[in-house]
């Protein structure tokens, strides 16, 4: 999945990572549709974390926040990416037994700051 936000993502620039809803298929066929999976009694979080995956280095974990367990959606208040180019980003729920339930991969672009790249160079990765 790949997500677009308002405003280009900036290198060194702080941003929030989701909302993203943890979701399940139901019903099959021409009927099935998606739903949010509810953290509390689908899926009995206690926590949730999300890794971090910049183009060319190592994945990080950093801490994540529900903003709605019912609804199922999670997110990181604050993350600065450090490199430009292509990140992806993974929410993972885990409930008190250390099971684990993962989202779906996301993808967004760093871009060069305004203040460190003329006009032509903006949308440059």
């Amino acid at each position: 999945m790949t997500v677009s936000f308002q405003d280009p993502v900036r290198v060194n620039v702080a941003l929030k990572l989701g909302p993203y809803t943890f979701m399940k298929r139901v019903g099959t066929g021409f009927t099935a549709r998606l739903q949010a999976i509810n953290l509390n009694t689908d899926f009995a979080a206690v926590s949730v974390t999300c890794q971090v995956k910049p183009p060319g280095l190592g994945i990080s974990t950093v801490t994540a926040s529900f903003v709605d367990k019912p609804s199922g959606v999670v997110q990181v208040d604050s993350y600065t990416p450090t490199v430009l180019g292509i990140w992806q980003y993974q929410f993972f729920a885990a409930d008190g037994s250390g099971n684990r339930l993962a989202g779906e991969p996301v993808q967004f672009t760093v871009y060069k700051n305004e203040e460190d790249a003329d006009d032509d160079e903006l949308l440059k990765v």
